[in-house]
């Protein structure tokens, strides 16, 4: 039976992703998802078409928990196993990195699509986006350190990336809008790099104008 694997993400799950696979269209999956008690809306980030969806998953997800274990949410169950969640503790840019790698080890690369993102869940996303980051004592942003839209960030790994700034929280690679993090945590697993367990700070990672980014941060911060 045919089906897809994808990857979802919702805003109240800050930093966490979905990784599942249905014999549906994703709408319809996500439907059912979205008509559970959740502030926001799953939103999907990615499909894979596959003939075996259900193989398929445990591949990817059997290789992100060699990768790294300490990803996957795993709710402890008294008197029993401990039960294994499709939830895991990485950026969707880090997850599609997964995804390209078993397509291209099976060969069907083309059957892997990037979703774009309605205005609506742009929408949903900012405001979610909103909420969460008032809740953080120490907000990184672009303005912060002076950056402003256009400026180009560059990643410090051993592979060569560029990011341009798009706004004051978001930058945009080969077309793909996101945030820095996401992009670090998929830049370090391209390196074969783990990003551990409490996610990635993308201003460690990257570079403006010859200066690391948290460099700067830290000398506006102690003249604050």
């Amino acid at each position: 039976m045919s089906g897809i694997v994808y990857i979802i993400t919702n805003p109240s799950f800050d930093k966490w992703v979905k990784i599942g696979s249905t014999e549906q269209t994703i709408e319809k999956r996500l439907a059912g998802l979205n008509r559970q008690a959740v502030p926001y809306s799953f939103v999907p980030y990615a499909t894979y078409e596959v003939p075996n969806p259900k193989v398929v998953e445990k591949e990817i997800q059997g290789l992100i928990d060699d990768f790294n274990p300490a990803l996957r949410a795993i709710e402890p169950r008294e008197g029993g196993r401990p039960r294994k969640r499709e939830f895991y503790l990485m950026s969707p840019q880090g997850a599609y990195a997964m995804f390209e790698r078993v397509a291209r080890m099976r060969g069907d690369n083309h059957k892997l699509k990037r979703i774009a993102t309605t205005p609506e869940q742009e929408a949903e996303e900012r405001l979610a986006e909103e909420v969460i980051t008032r809740s953080r004592r120490d907000n990184f942003s672009f303005g912060m350190v002076g950056i402003l839209p256009g400026a180009k960030l560059v990643y410090t790994g051993s592979i060569k990336r560029t990011c341009k700034v798009v706004d004051d929280r978001r930058v945009e690679y080969q077309r793909e809008r996101g945030y820095l993090s996401g992009f670090a945590e998929r830049f370090l697993i391209e390196e074969g790099r783990s990003a551990g367990s409490n996610g990635v700070n993308g201003f460690l990672h990257f570079s403006y104008e010859g200066r690391l980014l948290s460099d700067i941060r830290k000398e506006i911060a102690a003249e604050e």
